[in-house]
């Protein structure tokens, strides 16, 4: 049999990089490609993950990675209550053990050299130690912060889904300030663990796993974090997709764009008509559950945006007349309130200001200059006006 059947080509040049242990590590290397495949293999070193299991389990586990997608690396059938994975590895990454049929789902990060043991009661419930992994003791770290936060968010969205069901909508509105709040700590607790160790590669995984848009928190950490030794990363590329569709976005200090639209009786409305003016301009619909929420904190510190000299100007992305006809009595809007009733995605207005989620808040100064984008009502309240 010739070599081109055994190795499945037709061509050449073929490369092909064979490991010590006779396997094939990458096929059709060339170039730039071959010389990174060889480095990253050459500079490699062993690593082990083993693992204690509070109950037995028959059935197949997977040991995986996000690289350009999710990728199996290795498998094990397992019978009993310990098994081990071992490979080699040129850099560090988060590794995730999952168990077919379902059992359980453990994450651990990984590093050249490092020795890991994964105790694991019942399904996410684990637990890694180690004597020299330094990031996953740095994941240790942050998880003994936000976990315990998370928990916590995680009970009261149960409660607030039963108290929904039951219709207590009044409790469920004071349940969801409270999720708010806890969703808030966790997104400063692992900021703060961003600053404090920006350089490691599970500040890199922490950003890349932010669920915020918000450009100038973005900015911030792309500033702080290791943007080269972990450039081969899954985090690194989706916190950089991130960063950089937010700062696409980003229209502050910017001439605002002009708007032409209708309000409940058919009046036009348009920027021109506030010139001069401090202007908030509001985004919102009546679908959106955190806009609802931010509508009735607007209402309570309207009286103080007129005293500061701020005009309020709501734009519904309600597609739908009734809808939004029924959110505005509901949430008491006595401000300008316009809706041009198309759908999200065909909104001009929306598109104009690069808006693509709900609530997003605009402060235009009275030369028409966007002077804050999507700041908080406290933020607004606190703006030094000229």
């Amino acid at each position: 049999m010739t070599t081109g059947k055994l190795y499945n080509y037709n061509g050449i040049p073929f490369i092909i990089l064979i490991g010590p242990d006779g396997k094939i590590l990458a096929r059709q290397l060339r170039g730039e490609e071959l010389r990174r495949k060889v480095s990253e293999y050459m500079d490699s070193k062993p690593f082990e993950i083993s693992v204690r299991l509070s109950k037995p389990y028959k059935g197949k586990v997977f040991l995986t990675c996000v690289k350009d997608r999710f990728t199996k690396l290795d498998s094990l059938q397992v019978d009993g209550t310990s098994f081990s994975f071992k490979g080699n590895i040129s850099h560090a990454d988060q590794y995730r053990l999952m168990a077919r049929p379902f059992g359980f789902d453990a994450y651990v990060c990984v590093e050249p050299g490092g020795h890991y043991l994964v105790d694991i009661n019942e399904g996410r419930n684990f637990v890694v130690t180690t004597p020299d992994g330094k990031e996953q003791l740095l994941m240790n770290e942050l998880l003994a912060v936000t976990n315990p936060i998370e928990k916590q968010t995680e009970a009261l969205a149960n409660r607030y889904t039963k108290l929904k069901e039951q219709k207590k909508d009044a409790e469920a509105e004071q349940l969801q300030k409270q999720m708010s709040i806890h969703w808030g700590k966790s997104q400063e607790a692992k900021l703060s663990f961003i600053k404090k160790y920006p350089k490691s590669f599970v500040a890199m995984l922490t950003a890349g796993e932010l669920l915020t848009n918000d450009y100038t928190t973005l900015k911030e950490v792309y500033a702080l974090v290791d943007t080269v030794r972990y450039a081969y990363s899954y985090p690194w590329r989706s916190f950089k997709r991130k960063y950089q569709e937010a700062a696409d976005k980003w229209i502050q200090n910017k001439k605002a764009p002009d708007f032409v639209t209708k309000d409940m009786a058919g009046n036009t409305v348009k920027l021109s008509d506030f010139k001069g003016k401090y202007l908030l301009l509001d985004f919102w619909a009546s679908w959106c559950r955190p806009c609802r929420a931010k509508m009735k904190e607007l209402k309570e510190v309207y009286p103080k945006l007129q005293k500061k000299g701020i005009i309020v100007c709501s734009i519904s992305l309600d597609e739908k007349r009734e809808q939004w006809e029924k959110a505005t009595r509901e949430d008491g809007i006595v401000w300008a309130n316009t809706c041009d009733l198309k759908p999200f995605r065909t909104n001009e207005i929306a598109a104009a200001y690069k808006v693509t989620s709900v609530p997003t808040l605009f402060v235009i100064d009275p030369q028409g200059v966007i002077i804050s984008q999507n700041p908080s009502l406290e933020e607004i309240l606190q703006l030094e006006l000229k």
